[in-house]
């Protein structure tokens, strides 16, 4: 039995030193200066459920995603209490960034962000997770897991570079297991996967 696929994440303890990158140094500095404001949402409407996917739209369209969120199905999450929904403001009062978080004892999961265009430009969805932390840290929660996000040789190995400024700490899931009754066929089809289709083990 062997471990072919393992997810990679970048898990961020809520308390102690956080090494972080001084390119998300200088995106707080951003938003600090863009005086932005940062807000949990206790009890989320249909009407929050269709800002935050308004803004994911536009991370949609900038980041070419090939998948899509609807306010019904979003405002299903928060009939479990579990599941957090936070929105920072811009100086305008105007909502540019938002985030959905999974919390579950002593832990939490980043489910889905949105990130306006304007989000980027002030250092706004840096700024979030930071308060997110700050958040969490105040219900006892000890850490934030951003979930299964590995580097890759194509866009989204921005999206990884991005959360690894963060100061989090790469771990990788107990994946996908896999059992084969001939231990031929399990190094034939092993070496097929890693040496020839060059297949990555996250």
């Amino acid at each position: 039995m062997i471990a072919n696929l393992c997810q990679l994440t970048i898990v961020i303890p809520t308390s102690g030193e956080r090494k972080t990158h001084k390119i998300w140094n200088r995106n707080i500095r951003f938003s600090t200066n863009a005086h932005l404001t940062f807000k949990c949402i206790e009890n989320p409407t249909v009407g929050d459920a269709e800002v935050f996917c308004n803004i994911f739209n536009e991370l949609k369209t900038a980041k070419n995603l090939n998948y899509s969120l609807i306010p019904e199905s979003v405002i299903q999450l928060f009939r479990a209490d579990r599941y957090k929904l936070f929105f920072v403001y811009n100086e305008s009062g105007n909502p540019i960034a938002g985030r959905i978080v999974y919390i579950s004892e002593n832990d939490s999961f980043d489910v889905h962000a949105a990130n306006s265009n304007e989000s980027r430009e002030c250092g706004a969805s840096y700024y979030i997770i930071d308060e997110i932390l700050v958040y969490l840290k105040s219900l006892g929660i000890q850490a934030f897991d951003y979930g299964m996000i590995s580097p890759s040789s194509n866009e989204m190995d921005d999206v990884y570079r991005a959360k690894s400024y963060s100061g989090g700490i790469p771990e990788i899931y107990n994946g996908q297991w896999v059992f084969y009754k001939s231990k031929i066929l399990e190094y034939l089809i092993n070496g097929y996967f890693y040496l020839i289709s060059q297949n990555r083990r996250y």
